[in-house]
């Protein structure tokens, strides 16, 4: 079973943006335990998947853009917020503005986390670091400048080598740093 946009897309009838929105709400849906709406059985097949692999790139977009919009409408002052927007910075120094909207994502990934509010930067910045090397996108962000084969660590407000621990520079300033 999918949802019928999702079918709709595979047959060329609907786009792959609608299909994606489709799908998140297809998956949330079935993630909070509630019964999916507008779903059609559907048989796979080998030609399918290039558009699979087009919906799970425009799904994934459409995840990360609603998780941006879910934190930045809730946006304040706090101490987590500042972190996150230092951490947009370092993002969007060593990578673009392109990327910057997965912060704002993972930040809101963040706040919905029953965890104590100490340990929600970390977390974000975790996250941050782990999909950019999961996605491929950059394997050692933020790389050491002293040995480039091995990302920083963030710990306390710094970016740290994890191999000899010196400090390469303060959260929000990875720009400054020779590449």
């Amino acid at each position: 079973m999918l949802p019928a946009a999702v079918a709709r897309y595979l047959r060329g009838e609907e786009s792959v943006e609608t299909a994606a929105r489709a799908f998140v709400t297809f998956f949330d849906d079935f993630v909070n335990r509630r019964i999916p709406k507008d779903v059609v059985p559907y048989t796979f097949s080998e030609e399918h998947a290039s558009k699979l692999h087009a919906l799970y790139e425009a799904a994934e977009r459409h995840g990360i853009e609603r998780g941006a919009q879910a934190y930045l409408s809730g946006v304040g002052d706090s101490a987590f917020d500042r972190v996150v927007r230092l951490l947009a910075d370092d993002v969007r120094a060593t990578h673009g503005e392109q990327h910057v909207a997965v912060v704002w994502s993972e930040a809101a990934n963040a706040l919905e986390l029953e965890i104590d509010d100490e340990y929600r930067p970390q977390r974000c910045v975790d996250n941050v670091q782990q999909y950019f090397q999961d996605t491929f996108v950059d394997t050692t962000w933020p790389a050491c400048p002293l040995h480039p084969n091995h990302p920083l660590e963030y710990e306390t407000g710094t970016w740290r080598c994890p191999r000899d621990r010196a400090i390469i520079a303060p959260l929000g300033e990875l720009g400054g740093i020779a590449r």
